[in-house]
């Protein structure tokens, strides 16, 4: 994850942790994501983000994602990072 530039990101909380990986950003509406780079499209250089409730589990229950999406390009992920801190709190 040390490539994955957030510059025009939404604003975070301040709980974040970033390993290799994985990169999990908490927003002020109290949900969350997590982004890797390791999963699914990784080897075309592409990021995987799930998104996180309240409490930081992997959630289904949102409008953005019925899963973790694959495939992401830094545009989508960051459309999509956009989308879950518009969640209503």
């Amino acid at each position: 994850m040390k490539d994955l530039i957030l510059q025009n990101a939404p604003t975070v909380a301040s709980a974040m942790m970033r390993t290799d990986h994985c990169l999990r950003l908490k927003f002020p509406n109290g949900y969350g994501a997590s982004v890797i780079d390791d999963g699914y499209g990784s080897e075309e250089g592409l990021y995987e983000l799930a998104v996180l409730d309240t409490a930081g589990h992997v959630t289904s229950e949102t409008s953005i994602a019925n899963d973790v999406v694959g495939w992401l390009t830094r545009d989508d992920l960051l459309a999509m990072l956009q989308q879950i801190a518009d969640l209503p709190a």
